[in-house]
């Protein structure tokens, strides 16, 4: 499986690669754009991410334009499930806005910080990515 990590803080991106570092290759991104380009970078080159796990308050672009880049990204591209990304926003906002706000730029799971590898994995295996299999 491919991961791709989105957190402005660097702390949290250890401690997701922590729990997901086993599960297959992760790759780290700081901030919106750097998660852009990994985006298309991987996509262009025929390996495609998997999940990303980003997170949705960040300077500069924010979680939401990330996955609404993305999205669209994937509809240049003809992409469509089930071959486009799985993606699970992650963030200390528990309020029903933001939540709501993610689902509808088209998540597929969110996940307020702090969490449990247990939670991630549990989601991993509803989203029937390989590594859910692990719990």
């Amino acid at each position: 499986m491919k991961i791709l990590i989105v957190d402005d803080d660097e702390l949290c991106r250890v401690m997701h690669l922590d729990m997901l570092d086993d599960l297959g290759e992760c790759d780290l991104a700081a901030n919106g754009s750097e998660a852009i380009e990994a985006f298309v970078r991987a996509l262009s080159e025929g390996a495609p991410y998997d999940l990303i796990c980003l997170d949705i308050i960040m300077p500069g672009i924010d979680g939401l334009q990330v996955l609404k880049k993305i999205r669209a990204i994937e509809a240049e591209n003809n992409v469509v499930f089930p071959d486009s990304v799985r993606v699970i926003m992650v963030s200390s906002m528990s309020d029903m806005e933001h939540i709501m706000a993610s689902f509808d730029s088209r998540c597929e799971a969110y996940m307020i910080k702090p969490f449990e590898r247990r939670l991630l994995l549990n989601h991993l295996s509803l989203l029937g990515l390989p590594a859910g299999a692990q719990i």
